[in-house]
């Protein structure tokens, strides 16, 4: 069995993710070594409490028994790699370790290292038609969308379910986009209705909060002056 190790940082369940201190296993000869170490301010979770290694399939194995004192506990493990405890979970299950106190979880740390989670506008690009709308590269990574997607937008943009020049855009053209919109120091997301461009289209669309205009070298809509009113999205 190969050497090796893993670390996580131990956090206060009641404060907000404070952490507190860390714990960390390593593996050498078929033996698992743990080491949780803490050091707190607040006093008033001074005691005995229990340590418990969590497992990927909801096992819950207890470890021993930490005491705390005036903020700072430690408690050190040691046996099997192959069957933790006898539980016949192994140190590859093992994904995270909390400390507890009966019901109470006190502190907690993860070694499963999780992805972050895609948040509502990217997942738009796995599930949606990729177009290519303008010459230039300010606003780019174009996608088709409809108004129902707007609730998967943060809930400050929901309001745009009801604004009226969006939905006539849409059952004029059947579609609206969603893309990303270059700046200095990053980019923005942005929403775009289709449409023309006159003075007449300008007025209204401004006054639904459209204010800008770009024209489209799309070759399936063959109008003079088509483009994309657009907004950036709130995040």
């Amino acid at each position: 069995m190969d050497f090796q190790k893993k670390v996580t940082y131990l956090y206060d369940y009641e404060e907000n993710g404070k952490s507190i201190g860390f714990a960390k296993w390593d593996v050498r000869n078929g033996m698992l070594r743990l080491l949780v170490n803490i050091r707190y301010q607040n006093r008033e979770k001074d005691g005995t409490h229990s340590v418990f290694f969590y497992g990927e399939e909801g096992q819950r194995i207890l470890i021993g028994e930490m005491k705390i004192l005036c903020g700072i506990g430690e408690l050190r493990y040691m046996g099997r790699a192959d069957s933790i405890q006898n539980s016949g979970c192994t140190y590859e299950q093992i994904t995270g370790v909390q400390v507890e106190n009966g019901d109470n979880i006190l502190f907690y740390g993860d070694f499963v290292d999780k992805k972050p989670e895609k948040n509502g506008y990217e997942t738009l690009y796995d599930e949606k038609k990729a177009v290519t709308l303008f010459s230039d590269e300010d606003i780019y990574d174009c996608v088709e969308i409809e108004p129902e997607d707007i609730k998967r937008f943060a809930n400050t943009n929901w309001g745009l379910l009801n604004n009226s020049f969006l939905n006539h855009g849409y059952y004029a053209y059947r579609h609206l986009i969603f893309g990303k919109q270059a700046k200095s120091d990053g980019y923005e997301y942005i929403i775009g209705v289709p449409g023309v461009f006159t003075r007449r289209d300008k007025n209204m669309a401004g006054m639904f909060g459209f204010m800008h205009f770009k024209f489209s070298t799309r070759s399936d809509i063959r109008l003079s002056q088509f483009g994309y009113w657009y907004k950036v999205l709130e995040a």
